[in-house]
């Protein structure tokens, strides 16, 4: 989800600001980018079920930077050891895997690439 255009796009533009991003020192790539998102349509999928970006009853009132906040976390901040497995974000679980997995992806030498 947009992470991997993203670090193609920082690698291109500007190697220290990737290298910040990527080691967990500089979320702002990440929030210029989902300021698009005007309507939280791709946030919203990040929102656990007892969660609200507008006031709701029962429901937790979360603002935009946490979810983004959590989001980036999740993938370049967290350390997943013995007691900790994964982050679960509304839709989506990221584990261990998930920064090298994008990483890999966005190398463009991946499985993932189509070179032909």
């Amino acid at each position: 989800m947009y992470i991997v255009p993203l670090l193609i796009g920082l690698k291109i533009a500007d190697i220290t600001k990737y290298d910040n991003f990527v080691n967990g020192r500089d979320i702002e790539p990440l929030k210029e980018l989902l300021d698009i998102d005007e309507d939280n349509r791709l946030l919203a999928n990040m929102l656990n079920r007892d969660e609200t970006f507008e006031k709701e009853d029962g429901k937790k009132l979360v603002t935009r930077e946490e979810v983004i906040n959590r989001f980036y976390d999740a993938i370049f901040v967290n350390q997943y050891s013995g007691s900790k497995y994964s982050t679960i974000l509304g839709q989506y679980e990221f584990s261990k895997e998930s920064k090298p997995f994008a990483l890999s992806a966005a190398s463009m030498m991946s499985q993932f690439a189509e070179l032909s």
